[in-house]
C-alpha cells in the first residue's frame, strides 16, 4: 500500500501545478522528438539476377503478421525462374526491433512468361477485418489465353495472418482485354465507405472503354469475406491514350468527413495543352464514390498547363503537413520546366472542409507549396504518396526523390506553416537529406526513383525511410547488370517494453499503460493491452519515466474516472515508483508489473465535478487534475501492486 508521506508529497506537487485559468492548452500525447533516421543505411538488399529491376516498386504494407512492426514488400518484375523468363518475383521483409532481416521472410514468383509479377506492389490495409494487414501484387503482363489474349494483366491479394503472410492468394482479379494491363498500378485506399473494412484500387491504363485506351480504375470494397469478384466502382478518362490509371493512390481524408479519398493520375491527358497530364480526385462517402467516375464528375482535378511533363505520374497523400485536421495532396512533374529545363517539381495542395485547394481546380500556379531542383535535367520530384513523420513532431513531412544530377532523398518537415515553415523547397533548404551512396554501380542507375516513408520498421515509434535504384549496377559487363537495390534508413527513439498482468474477476479488461515524465498530465507515450500481453511504449526522447497502468472501465480515455484502478511500476515494493531511464534512444525491456481489480474507496473522494466546484476556472483535462485524481485513486486502489 502506498505510504501516507508519499501520497502527501505527490498531492502537494500536483496542487502546485493546478491551473486556475481556463486557457491551459491540451497537452499532446507525443511530444516533439527530433529523431529522424540516420543518414547511414541500416539495411540493404540487392537483386539476385541481371535485369531483375528490383525496387522499381516497393511499399510499406503495415503489419501483416501481427508482431506490431511494419513490414516492407519489394518487387523484382524481371526475375527469371529456371523455366520462365520475366516471371517476376516479390519479396516481403518483416520488421523487428533491429530492423529488416538480411534475407526475405516471404517470397512468391510469377508463373507465366513476361508476366512481370511484382511490377506494382502495395499494402492493401485490412480488407477482411481480421486484424492483420494484407498485400496486393500486380502482374500487368499476365496473358489470359496465350497467345490470343495477351497482357490482360492480373492482381493478387495475399492475406495477413498470425505469424506470416499467406502464400496462396485469397483473391485475384484478371483483365479481359488484350493490352488492358490490369495491375500496372495497385493501391490500398483505407476505408472509403465507412463500413469498417479497408478498400483497394486497381489501375488498367490500356482499357478500351468509350474510346480506345481510355484507361480504367477499378475499386473493390472490403468485407468480412474480402473483395467481390467484380468492381464496386469504376472510373475511366473518356480520352484515348491518356494513361489514366497508370498512377493512383489513397489521399487519406482531405475534406475531414471521415471517409478516405482517391486520386488517379493520367500523365498524358489533354485539357487545352497536349499531353499536359492531369489528376482527378473522388471523395469517399457512406456510398463510397457514388456513380461511375469520369473527369466530368471528379470532385477535384489538377493539370500542369505544360506539354509532356509527366505531371501526375507520381502522386498521393502527404498526410497532414500543417496539422489542420485535413490530409494534403502531392503531385509531381519530374520533367517540369520552372523555368529550368526538365528540372522537375513537386506541388502540394492543402485539404480543407471544402476539399483540396478549397475546391478550386489545381495548377502549378495555385499550389500551396512546391519544391524544385532549379537544375537542368535533374528529374526531381518522385514521391510514393505514403505519409510519414520522420522527426516525430506531429506533422507529416514531404519526402521527395531526385533521380539525376545530385541523386538523393530530400525531406522538408511539416509545421503549422506548412512544409519547410512555408518556404518553397529546393536542393539547399531541406531539413533532412541523404545523397546517393558513393559506391560503384550507381552512375545513371536512377537512385531515388522511389523514395519515401517505409512505416515504422524497427518499432521505435518513428517512421523510417526507404529508397531504391531499380537500375543498380549500370555496367553491362557486371553479372548483376540492372539487378536493382533497395536501402532502408532507420529512425532511433527510446522504447520501454514489458507486460502488465491483471488479477481480478472475469477476463482482463483493456488496460492503458503510459510513460509519464512526472505524472502531471497525459503520458508521453501509451499503449493499450489486455493483461499478460506485451506492451510497448514507443517514440520516447531521452529522460526519466514513471510507468503507470490504468483500467479504463468505461473506455472514455482522457483523465481517469473515480472508479478506474491504477498501478505504478514499483518492483521493490517500497511504495516509491521506480523510474525507467531512456538514454541514447535505448530500448528497455522487462518492465513487468500487475494491476489488481479490488477497490476500497476512501471516505472522501473528490470527483471531477467537486474539483471543478473548488476550482471553477480550471479545465477538466488539465494535467494537475489528472495527477490529483490519479493519486487519490492510487491510494484507494486496495491491493494494486507491482512485480
Amino acid at each position: 500500500m502506498y505510504k501516507y508521506k508519499l501520497l502527501t508529497a505527490f498531492l502537494i506537487t500536483a496542487l502546485l501545478f493546478l491551473p486556475l485559468g481556463n486557457n491551459y492548452p491540451q497537452a499532446k500525447t507525443d511530444l516533439f522528438l527530433n529523431a529522424p533516421p540516420a543518414t547511414t543505411p541500416g539495411w540493404t538488399f540487392t537483386g539476385e539476377q541481371s535485369a531483375n529491376y528490383l525496387g522499381q516498386s516497393w511499399m510499406p504494407v503495415g503489419d501483416v503478421n501481427g508482431d506490431r512492426y511494419d513490414d516492407l514488400i519489394v518487387g523484382a518484375y524481371g526475375f527469371d525462374t529456371p523455366t520462365i523468363t520475366n516471371a517476376g518475383r516479390v519479396y516481403l521483409f518483416y520488421g523487428n526491433f533491429t530492423g529488416l532481416d538480411a534475407t526475405p521472410d516471404w517470397v512468391v514468383d510469377g508463373g507465366m512468361t513476361d508476366a512481370y509479377f511484382g511490377y506494382s506492389v502495395a499494402g492493401a490495409g485490412d480488407v477482411n477485418g481480421d486484424g492483420y494487414d494484407d498485400v496486393l501484387v500486380g502482374s500487368h503482363g499476365y496473358d489470359l489465353t496465350e497467345p490470343e489474349t495477351v497482357n490482360v494483366g492480373k492482381v493478387y491479394l495475399y492475406l495477413g495472418s498470425d505469424g506470416s503472410l499467406q502464400n496462396t492468394p485469397a483473391w485475384t482479379y484478371t483483365g479481359s482485354q488484350t493490352g488492358q494491363a490490369v495491375g500496372e498500378k495497385v493501391a490500398g485506399l483505407g476505408d472509403v465507405n465507412g463500413d469498417g473494412f479497408e478498400d483497394i484500387a486497381v489501375g488498367s491504363r490500356g482499357w478500351d472503354g468509350a474510346v480506345t485506351d481510355s484507361g480504367l480504375v477499378s475499386v473493390f470494397y472490403g468485407s468480412s469475406t474480402g473483395p467481390a469478384v467484380t468492381p464496386d466502382w469504376t472510373a475511366e478518362s473518356d480520352q484515348t491514350l491518356s494513361n489514366f490509371g497508370a498512377s493512383l493512390s489513397s489521399l487519406g481524408d482531405v475534406n475531414g468527413d471521415g471517409y478516405n479519398d482517391l486520386i488517379v493520375g493520367a500523365d498524358k491527358y489533354d485539357n487545352g495543352t497536349t499531353d499536359e497530364g492531369a489528376a482527378f480526385a473522388w471523395y469517399g462517402s457512406e456510398d463510397g464514390f457514388g456513380d461511375s467516375g469520369n473527369p466530368a464528375n471528379a470532385d477535384w482535378m489538377a493539370e500542369s498547363n505544360q506539354s509532356t511533363r509527366s505531371f501526375s505520374y507520381f502522386l498521393g497523400s502527404a498526410g497532414d503537413v500543417n496539422d489542420d485536421g485535413y490530409d494534403d495532396v502531392l503531385i509531381s512533374s519530374w520533367e517540369y520546366d520552372n523555368p529550368t529545363f526538365d528540372e522537375g517539381a513537386m506541388f502540394l495542395w492543402y485539404g480543407s472542409e471544402d476539399g483540396i485547394n478549397e475546391g478550386i481546380t489545381g495548377n502549378p500556379g495555385n499550389a500551396d507549396w512546391l519544391a524544385e531542383s532549379n537544375n537542368w535535367g535533374y528529374a526531381f520530384g518522385t514521391v510514393t504518396g505514403i505519409p510519414g513523420d520522420i522527426n516525430h513532431d506531429g506533422y507529416d513531412d514531404v519526402i521527395v526523390g531526385c533521380q539525376l544530377g545530385t541523386p538523393g532523398i530530400y525531406v522538408y518537415y511539416g509545421s503549422e506553416s506548412g512544409p519547410n515553415e512555408g518556404v518553397n523547397g529546393d536542393l539547399a533548404n531541406w531539413d533532412w537529406h541523404v545523397s546517393q551512396p558513393n559506391i560503384p554501380g550507381l552512375y545513371n542507375a536512377i537512385f531515388a526513383r522511389q523514395a519515401g516513408s517505409a512505416g515504422d520498421i524497427n518499432g521505435d515509434g518513428v517512421d523510417d525511410i526507404a529508397v531504391s535504384s531499380h537500375l543498380y549496377y549500370e555496367d553491362s559487363a557486371n553479372p548483376l547488370y540492372r539487378a536493382g537495390k533497395i536501402w532502408a534508413y532507420y529512425s532511433s527513439a527510446g522504447v520501454i517494453e514489458g507486460t502488465v498482468t491483471y488479477t481480478g474477476s472475469g477476463d482482463s479488461p483493456l488496460i492503458e499503460i503510459g510513460a509519464h515524465i512526472n505524472l502531471v498530465g497525459p503520458p508521453e507515450s501509451n499503449d493499450y493491452r489486455f493483461g499478460g500481453e506485451l506492451y510497448s511504449l514507443r517514440g520516447l526522447e531521452d529522460g526519466t519515466y514513471y510507468i503507470a497502468a490504468v483500467i479504463d472501465f468505461d473506455g472514455s480515455g482522457g483523465p481517469p474516472d473515480p472508479e478506474d484502478v491504477f498501478s505504478l511500476y514499483d518492483p521493490d515494493h517500497d511504495g516509491n515508483p521506480d523510474p525507467v531511464v531512456i538514454t541514447s534512444a535505448n530500448r528497455v525491456a522487462g518492465i513487468d508489473f500487475e494491476i489488481h481489480h479490488s477497490l476500497l474507496f476512501l471516505p472522501m473522494v473528490i470527483k471531477w465535478p467537486d474539483v471543478l466546484f473548488l476550482f471553477p476556472g480550471a479545465a477538466a483535462t488539465a494535467p494537475g487534475f489528472y495527477c490529483l485524481s490519479l493519486l487519490l485513486h492510487l491510494y484507494s486502489a486496495h491491493g494494486a501492486k507491482e512485480t
